[in-house]
């Protein structure tokens, strides 16, 4: 009994498609099923190196006086922080012109989409009150009870997103200070654009 001649076309169709998606995927399948057991490590440790213009402080005693203050009231809001599922505690404190401090903590949520950063929160805390003064600085800094930080935790494509639109709001940057708890460097960043170029803004909307 013969080989069907659409049968062998299947057969060498099929086997092309595999090599073809081996070919396609084999960074993924190095960093899966590596041959070398240090090479995966090596693979996920890549990351992008951060060339946006900043200013960095070796020590908080270093930091302005007012700053030193609102970086303790940001430390003081992770212990407010509600984490169960990442054990990932961020606090977040901003400080207006008139010197009034308000501070925010991410909040986790079992249906994980809606968890929200402490950025946000101190920040629509602050848009949700009649507050006329406007954001001079926001300090956030990070701590996880189950391992030390080893990088300063920068914020989320989302919170970099709203802080642009709460310096449109007001028509002024803000200063932002990251850094994260056990770590002695902290990163000044004078205006969000500086980390997120050519954001989406009202400009497309009305």
């Amino acid at each position: 009994m013969s080989f069907p001649c659409w049968g062998y076309r299947l057969l060498v169709s099929t086997y092309k498609g595999l090599w073809r998606y081996l070919c396609c995927h084999s960074y993924y399948w190095r960093l899966y099923f590596p041959a070398n057991p240090t090479l995966k490590v090596q693979l996920m440790a890549k990351k992008p190196s951060q060339s946006f213009p900043n200013k960095s402080y070796s020590h908080c005693s270093k930091l302005p006086a007012d700053i030193q203050t609102l970086l303790k009231k940001a430390e003081a809001q992770t212990k407010l922080a509600y984490a169960p599922y990442s054990n990932f505690l961020v606090g977040a404190a901003i400080l207006l012109t008139n010197g009034q401090v308000i501070g925010g903590c991410n909040q986790e949520n079992a249906s994980y989409p809606l968890c929200i950063c402490a950025e946000r929160v101190a920040l629509y805390t602050y848009g949700a009150r009649p507050i006329k003064h406007k954001i001079k600085a926001l300090v956030v800094t990070a701590h996880n009870p189950s391992k030390p930080l080893t990088e300063v935790c920068m914020p989320c494509g989302a919170c970099r997103q709203v802080i642009q639109e709460y310096e449109a709001r007001q028509n002024k940057p803000i200063k932002v200070y990251v850094t994260s708890m056990g770590l002695d460097e902290i990163i000044k960043i004078d205006g969000i654009n500086a980390i997120l170029p050519s954001a989406f803004s009202q400009s497309a909307l009305i």
